[in-house]
């Protein structure tokens, strides 16, 4: 019974460690509208925790703002900074461009 009971602990705790490992965070305007053909993405590194150079990700959106703006992490750049204690932590920035004000813009470009 209590070797059942470490095992299913075992496999709980490595299940909640994969999924914790995984991060979203977005941020959305409220108006707006997004476009849906302006959009962009980058892979920034984070090196000694933001201290020796803070990551900064320019959005190409022209003379409009970034209406949504999202940063990821995966589970291999979660071993990666496991493995060097925080010190280099990729993290992927993804953002979606406002639509000019009273311009309908078109579909967005197949994938």
């Amino acid at each position: 019974m209590r070797s059942s009971y470490h095992s299913l602990l075992r496999v709980w705790l490595g299940a909640t460690l994969l999924l914790a490992a995984c991060v979203r965070v977005a941020v959305e305007a409220r108006a707006p509208e997004p476009s849906p053909t302006r959009a962009g993405a980058t892979t920034v590194w984070v090196i000694a925790w933001g201290l020796a150079r803070a990551p900064k990700v320019t959005a190409e959106c022209g003379d409009t703002h970034v209406h949504k703006a999202t940063v990821r992490t995966t589970f291999p750049g979660f071993l990666l900074g496991l493995v060097t204690l925080g010190f280099v932590v990729p993290a992927r920035v993804e953002y979606i461009c406002a639509a000019k004000p009273g311009v309908i813009e078109g579909a967005p470009p197949p994938p």
